[in-house]
């Protein structure tokens, strides 16, 4: 947005936009009104200082003098393939306010019926009774929890089933109430802004949460799982027990001080006798004086008792204070300040995450796991019908608890690593790693009964292990342990059980380190480990890496048989940097603050319509002026394409990745293996691709589910069956095919497509368009992409934007 990018004030009175199909405000073709960050309001007259374009979620198609409004989000995976959407607030808090808990909604003219009628009964809004108003999210989390009970149980120990059966005899309102708080961040909470439609009794299901209950004795003792120490556990259940913990847990000013608002602090330290300009300085000075405080008190209080030791009194010496003693007044002040918090117990609570990891394949519970089945139960959302197939992800409950403490250790890992990490950071990552090492060599040489899915053995400790030694890789590459670093890296390529997605990073790193850090101060060394370097770079590309990785290993590799002599004949073939790509130029004019901020993006003037734009978009417009069609979308079209001539292959009925009607596509999807576990079915598609029958494809997807449009990841229903139909007649079919078998082979890893998919519908041509500055250079994933291409039959140009005229805005 140009009034935020250039610090000037947007132009007020331009108009408002008129609500588009998803309730989101459509962007009008020029004069959008632009949110400033409260700074002195300009009016801004010049044409060439109008505001940019606002980006929205969706594809824009720009042609032929006409502009659509981004319609509907196209939503790609994570690392998981989560098969959530986005949460909708509005459709949520619609749903829950109106009561609708009508389960087919949209998708029962197209005959798709929900697996949830069975269990939350169809009301039509006049028919809900009030204790069912409300409440969509307990609804959900309650069939999730009753599934796995159903289906896993033997996962769960009778002590942790009784916590269920307690959690089921609370109230509707207690449980409401918790998950509520279960779905949002896992801390301290003020109980004054806790206000549920669904809790009407806020008081009554605090107490309730608060109530202790009590719970068979344990069976046995839980074996020992590892030989590391797992600092990060949850404290075990015992009983006692309850669902939430109040505010007179809180013992220490440490915890109780980060809950304060930044009046609240001012307050405390002014009591403290301490000073800040703003909350993290408050909180350091407080932190600071505290540490003061408690050495005070310590030495009094080892005064006192040698005083007393010393006396002839027979007066027993007072008991040594306790830690929270020298803060008790500031402690006191600070709860005082905050008022009644709330926090929900530990134990029950890693109970409840376990649930949501065997339900919805996802250890982080979010409301978004739940917002699929509420959205769909409201009228809002439709999926796909398909029939799950719920795999038991852990054969026995040892599996289970050691995959938790995996993820537990690899947790913990990546927040050292974090940002700048420090030496002693990377020094503890190093040596999580040497703990699991000898357990992870063990798995690897006799691996316990090892899912036939690639996609179930991310669900195995030895795959999260793996994950932590690469982790591990990160820190000594940090700490320039580089022989350290290539042993650890020749471990993990000795195998190919685990995480074979890596193997490529794995020996291009390898490769590296060979090439540029072993052997440093002798020559003899140093050509032996070039040979070395060329023969791991050989290796990874006769077994084969991927597309994006055996670019850059292929590149590696010919400068080293360059280096060592190799003759032309023997050497791997591999394509020069920046293969595949044309060049053109685009002169525009660009538009400069008098004082530009670093990191803010260069604006241009849209030819066509005078406004401020990226760019990308001003590129564009160039080319629509030559009466070419296209979108700045990257990989959204290209995925739009995937999803719908690859439909049968998406959803094919493939064994444990299917745990739920609610699901926008395959969990593997984005996960090593997706190619694998399909072949054949993608490679039917594929070939009817190739034999040009994709607009028969496209119009056939169109006609079953083009009414309801139900969610699927990747696709943008709102690009429209002609776009797409005429998209696939101007692209020629082997390039289809190649692009679209690139994306099922490495769907996650789409960086680097180029920025503009363009195609003009007279001439019957595609090209895709890489925009760059004057300075910019393409990356490796770019390089790649347009080798791929254009080796494919499909042009692809990369574009200078050069600019022409410089504006400067005035002050």
């Amino acid at each position: 947005m140009l009034g935020k990018w250039l610090g000037k004030p947007a132009p007020e009175g331009l108009g408002e936009g008129k609500e588009n199909k998803q309730g989101g405000r459509a962007r009008k073709a020029k004069g959008s009104p632009i949110p400033t960050d409260g700074a002195k309001q300009e009016v801004v007259e010049k044409p060439w200082m109008l505001p940019t374009r606002k980006r929205k979620r969706g594809i824009e198609i720009v042609g032929a003098g006409q502009t659509r409004d981004e319609e509907i989000a196209s939503e790609g995976p994570g690392d998981e393939t989560r098969a959530a959407v986005k949460p909708d607030p509005d459709a949520v808090s619609d749903a829950e306010a109106d009561g609708d808990t009508n389960l087919v909604g949209d998708a029962e003219s197209a005959g798709l019926k929900s697996g949830l009628e069975a269990v939350l009964p169809d009301f039509s809004p006049e028919e809900v009774p009030e204790e069912t108003r409300g409440g969509l999210y307990l609804d959900a989390f309650t069939l999730a929890l009753d599934t796995v009970l159903e289906d896993e149980a033997h996962l769960f120990d009778e002590r942790e089933r009784g916590v269920f059966e307690a959690w089921r005899g609370m109230g509707r309102g207690a449980r409401c109430l918790y998950v509520r708080l279960f779905l949002r961040k896992h801390a301290w909470h003020r109980t004054s802004s806790l206000s549920y439609a669904e809790v009407p009794d806020l008081d009554a299901a605090l107490a309730e949460l608060h109530a202790e209950r009590t719970l068979p004795a344990p069976a046995a003792a839980e074996p020992e799982l590892e030989s590391f120490p797992d600092v990060d556990a949850p404290p075990p259940l015992s009983s006692p027990f309850s669902f939430a913990i109040p505010s007179t847990h809180i013992t220490t000013l440490e915890e109780a001080i980060s809950l304060l608002h930044l009046d609240e602090l001012k307050v405390l330290a002014r009591s403290a006798k301490v000073s800040g300009k703003n909350k993290t300085e408050l909180i350091a000075n407080l932190r600071r004086a505290r540490k003061g405080q408690r050495s005070v008190h310590a030495m009094l209080s080892r005064h006192s008792s040698t005083t007393s030791t010393s006396s002839t009194s027979t007066t027993p010496p007072p008991p040594n204070p306790t830690p929270t003693e020298p803060d008790s007044p500031l402690l006191h002040l600070t709860l005082s300040l905050t008022g009644p918090l709330t926090r929900l117990s530990p134990s029950p609570h890693t109970l409840f995450n376990r649930i949501f990891l065997l339900h919805h394949r996802s250890p982080t519970p979010s409301p978004t796991a739940l917002t699929s089945i509420i959205l769909s139960r409201s009228h809002k959302r439709t999926y796909v019908p398909v029939t799950p197939s719920r795999v038991p992800l852990f054969p026995s409950r040892p599996a289970l608890l050691a995959f938790e403490a995996a993820l537990r250790l690899e947790s913990r890992a990546d927040a050292l690593l974090s940002g700048a990490p420090t030496e002693a950071a990377c020094h503890e990552v190093v040596a999580l790693a040497d703990g699991i090492l000898p357990e992870w060599m063990c798995l690897v040489l006799t691996p316990p009964s090892i899912p036939t899915s690639p996609y179930m053995q991310r669900y195995t400790a030895a795959h999260v292990y793996t994950r932590i030694l690469t982790l591990a890789t990160r820190a000594l590459a940090r700490l320039h342990s580089y022989s350290s670093e290539h042993t650890l890296l020749s471990t993990l390529l000795s195998q190919h059980s685990f995480c074979p997605h890596r193997r490529g990073a794995w020996a291009a790193r390898k490769a590296l380190l060979e090439e540029r850090h072993l052997g440093l101060g002798d020559p003899g060394a140093r050509a032996t480990w070039k040979r070395e370097a060329a023969m791991t770079c050989r290796t990874a590309l006769a077994e084969g890496v991927g597309v994006v990785w055996g670019g850059e290993i292929g590149r590696r590799l010919g400068r080293l048989e360059k280096a060592l002599g190799v003759p032309r004949v023997e050497r791997w073939p591999a394509p020069p940097a920046g293969a595949g790509y044309t060049k053109a130029e685009v002169v525009g004019v660009q538009l400069v603050p008098a004082k530009p901020a670093a990191g803010t993006r260069t604006v241009w003037v849209d030819g066509d319509t005078g406004e401020g734009c990226t760019v990308e978009h001003m590129v564009l417009s160039h080319y629509v002026a030559q009466g070419w069609r296209g979108a700045h979308c990257e990989a959204g079209l290209p995925r739009t394409l995937f999803a719908v001539l690859l439909w049968d292959a998406l959803f094919a009925p493939v064994e444990g990745v299917w745990a739920s009607e609610f699901q926008m596509g395959p969990l593997d999807l984005a996960a090593e293996g997706f190619y694998e576990a399909r072949k054949e079915v993608v490679e039917a598609c594929l070939e009817r691709v190739g034999r040009g029958e994709g607009e028969r494809v496209v119009r056939s997807v169109w006609a079953r589910y083009g009414e309801c449009e139900p969610v699927v990841v990747g696709l943008d229903w709102g690009v429209g069956e002609e776009e797409v139909c005429a998209l696939v007649r101007c692209f020629p079919p082997a390039g289809l095919v190649v692009m679209l078998r690139v994306l099922a082979e490495e769907y996650a890893r789409c960086a680097g497509m180029p920025d503009l998919l363009l195609w003009h519908v007279e001439k019957q041509e595609v090209r895709f368009v890489e925009v760059k500055s004057e300075n910019d250079r393409l990356s490796e994933g770019q390089r790649v992409w347009g080798a791929v291409l254009a080796q494919a039959g499909v042009q692809v140009e990369v574009c200078r934007a050069v600019a022409g005229e410089v504006r400067v805005l005035e002050e």
